[in-house]
């Protein structure tokens, strides 16, 4: 399943073609501007379907506000009515966005305004993923699950895919013995315990991004060796029977359990950090029903797969979750 649904060649390319067409139109009014591709499609966790999500990196004037950008932008879009369609601008969201979609390809895209930090987070889920290919095989049926059950959408009171794929993250942190690790807390073997700091905005990107030297400062590489059907089902497990909601966040910048007192974050729900931008709660819109919603997805997922798990079909051309919604 996770090969099937794995971003193909073609599809790849697709998303540069969009991105050099549209660097290239937004560089008439903005020659300074310059396009960067982030999200799930490149953080190693996207599926072939995923939006593509673009930061329009550019240094504002004192006379043009981030909307007014964003409406030229826009307009620049409309202006291509046979390239894009369904132009609009999103106000509502935490960072405001155009949200439009390319017509000959049918790629939902977004388009942000010098919002920098998901380019690091795409960098450091890529990095978790480049790490152990069970990494993105669980990331990959998590959003199948959440997207065949229709717990997977934001905007609709539920989580996001980013959200799960934290969880997911988080998972593979804790079991033991852990298939990553923290890379937030990993320094090469000859320097102190000091925290690295790299800085963007006020907020600390530091993680360790080494892959070819990864084995030379954790001491856990290559000690799991569960198959990714046996961490599917203790994923579950850990998210039906042992994690405490009511004392814990979701969290995957330290491996010590992080207290939701020191954070003041109390609401009955699932409470997730985001690694970077440390005061957002990623879980902050969850509505307590759709909360309980996922809850019994989790519960009755966990049930099927691990007393008849080669009963459940999560193809991604003939999905059958009837019966974990029920």
């Amino acid at each position: 399943m996770a090969e099937e649904s794995k971003p193909t060649k073609e599809g790849i390319e697709e998303r540069e073609t969009i991105l050099n067409y549209l660097e290239m139109e937004f560089r008439k009014k903005y020659p300074n501007s310059r396009l960067c591709a982030y999200g799930s499609f490149y953080n190693g966790f996207g599926l072939q379907h995923s939006d593509l999500d673009i930061c329009v990196l550019l240094e504002l004037n004192k006379k043009e506000t981030t909307i007014q950008v964003l409406e030229n932008l826009a307009q620049s879009m409309e202006s291509n009515k046979n390239i894009f369609r369904a132009v609009e601008i999103v106000r509502s969201a935490r960072v405001p966005i155009v949200r439009s979609i390319h017509l000959q390809s049918s790629i939902e895209i977004d388009i942000s305004l010098n919002n920098t930090l998901p380019i690091e987070n795409t960098r450091l889920l890529k990095m978790y993923s480049d790490i152990d290919p069970r990494v993105r095989e669980l990331g990959s049926v998590m959003k199948t699950l959440a997207k065949k059950c229709d717990i997977g959408d934001a905007s609709r009171g539920t989580l996001s895919s980013y959200a799960y794929t934290i969880m997911v993250i988080h998972f593979l942190q804790q079991i033991q013995p852990p298939v990553v690790p923290v890379l937030q807390q990993l320094n090469d073997v000859q320097l102190t315990n000091t925290p690295i700091i790299r800085k963007c905005a006020n907020w600390n990107i530091y993680f360790y991004d080494d892959l070819t030297k990864l084995n030379q400062v954790w001491s856990g590489y290559g000690l799991n060796t569960l198959s990714s059907g046996a961490l599917w089902i203790e994923f579950l497990r850990y998210y039906t029977e042992k994690f405490d909601y009511e004392k814990h966040i979701v969290t995957i910048r330290q491996y010590e359990p992080l207290l939701r007192f020191k954070k003041g974050w109390f609401r009955p729900t699932i409470a997730i950090e985001d690694p970077f931008l440390l005061t957002h709660n990623l879980a902050d819109r969850l509505s307590l029903q759709k909360w309980a919603t996922i809850r019994r997805v989790f519960l009755h997922a966990r049930q099927q797969f691990c007393s008849q798990p080669n009963i459940i079909d999560i193809n991604m051309s003939k999905p059958n979750m009837e019966q974990l919604q029920v």
